[in-house]
């Protein structure tokens, strides 16, 4: 009898010391084992697993096993823990990967005073923390991204290399999609930036693969003229997304940041190659406090050709790319999740053509066309239904006399061709030679 009121005694003096019953207690998820979780046939996950638990009410603690029962894209968490506990009410977060799926299980307690019963849901949704690591994600990330920065380094590389090819004073390299202008070449030293907009989604039938982000990036980059038939340089990219991923749309991030150094070679009058390699870090998020940071890679070589016929120039690029992304373990909260790392790989070649009319003033609208395959495509969650080529039609302007030695760009690309997806980007520049 003593006991039980001494008992009582210390929960009536906590709940007066918090003024309310509004207290809390915790309940921690950890070791959660799904091998006995496969894939569905319909999709999502099917079978039984189990995490350890431990719920403390700030007094006393008891540790246990909850029960985990995945069906398609959801599951429930079930188990209960005796022991001398209040009724205070706390719950806990777990996020880990199986077959390709991200799961994230939310389990709390309920229950009174010598036992509680912990019970719980769990989401399931294709391609990691925020589907950055599903088919659809990793290209369209990638094309956000890493195309961007690779993209206007090609651009600057043809601006400078073959500028002069016809006679004109002022000409713009083909098949960028960035619209980065052309100026003098005498300089030695150029400086140049570039501010993206790329809006991209993916809609399929199956709603857990759905996602849609807004990417904002930025390029910087400088370079020297160290003979004339070569130039060497770096850059730096930064971006910054949101959007939103799987039949919930749960809010996502993401961020990252690139370094490339690059060589521009001029192989003829008519004819430039540009290489450029990259490294750098990025992170993705998603509701829930779920993260997985990552560390990027780039290769990639174009080859461009211009030619003028009167005012109009023809010019077309081939081009190939070989990027990876390599996540680390999943965290929650701050809690990381053992063997969750991923990592996405793609190989991609692009063949492009562009039309520019030079115009009175300096001014150069352009079209194009760029048709790109991916050559390799490998995620953790590789979606057959995601198609892997496409068509990218390009519409633009460079502005060749903004001032001494300043020139300046704006273009608009617009992907075509893979189902249900769409991506499309606003990109525009400004270059200065000294």
């Amino acid at each position: 009898m003593k006991n039980k009121l001494a008992q009582f005694w210390i929960v009536a003096t906590l709940l007066c010391a918090s003024g309310s019953v509004a207290a809390s207690g915790s309940v921690n998820l950890s070791n959660c084992d799904t091998s006995g979780v496969t894939q569905a046939s319909g999709g999502g996950l099917t079978g039984s697993g189990s995490c350890d638990v431990t719920y403390t009410d700030g007094i006393n603690t008891a540790s246990g096993t909850v029960s985990a029962s995945f069906s398609g894209y959801s599951a429930s968490l079930s188990g209960s823990l005796t022991g001398a506990f209040t009724f205070f009410a706390g719950s806990g977060t777990k996020s880990g990967t199986e077959q390709g799926y991200l799961w994230t299980c939310t389990a709390s307690n309920t229950g009174g005073v010598g036992s509680t019963t912990i019970s719980g849901s769990c989401s399931i949704s294709a391609g990691g923390v925020a589907g950055a690591t599903s088919s659809s994600g990793a290209q369209q990330q990638a094309q956000a991204t890493v195309v961007q920065q690779v993209n206007t380094i090609s651009n600057v590389i043809g601006a400078r290399m073959l500028s002069n090819v016809g006679g004109q004073s002022s000409t713009k390299q083909a098949s960028s999609g960035s619209g980065m202008a052309a100026g003098n070449i005498a300089e030695k030293w150029n400086g140049w930036a570039a501010l993206g907009q790329n809006n991209s989604s993916y809609s399929p039938s199956d709603t857990t693969k759905k996602r849609a982000t807004d990417v904002t990036n930025a390029v910087v980059g400088a370079d020297y003229q160290i003979s004339p038939t070569m130039v060497l340089g770096i850059s730096a990219a930064f971006d910054r997304g949101t959007g939103s991923v799987g039949a919930g749309a749960a809010g996502t991030n993401s961020n990252g940041l690139a370094f490339a150094p690059y060589l521009g070679v001029q192989l003829g009058p008519n004819m430039a190659l540009d290489l450029s390699a990259g490294f750098g870090k990025g992170e993705a998020g998603q509701a829930g406090g779920i993260k997985a940071e990552s560390d990027r890679q780039f290769y990639a070589a174009n080859l461009g050709y211009v030619q003028w016929t009167g005012n109009l120039q023809f010019s077309g690029k081939l081009g190939y790319l070989a990027s990876s992304e390599k996540y680390g373990d999943i965290k929650t909260n701050g809690v990381t999740s053992a063997n969750t790392g991923t990592k996405n790989e793609i190989e991609q070649m692009n063949l492009g053509a562009e039309v520019g009319y030079w115009m009175n003033g300096g001014i150069m609208p352009f079209l194009g066309v760029v048709y790109s395959k991916d050559t390799r495509l490998k995620t953790a969650f590789n979606d057959p239904d995601w198609d892997k080529d496409s068509f990218i039609l390009k519409l633009g302007v460079n502005f060749l006399s903004i001032a001494n030695k300043v020139t300046g760009g704006i273009a608009y690309t617009e992907e075509s061709g893979r189902r249900n997806a769409k991506n499309a980007t606003l990109m525009g520049n400004i270059n200065f030679r000294f």
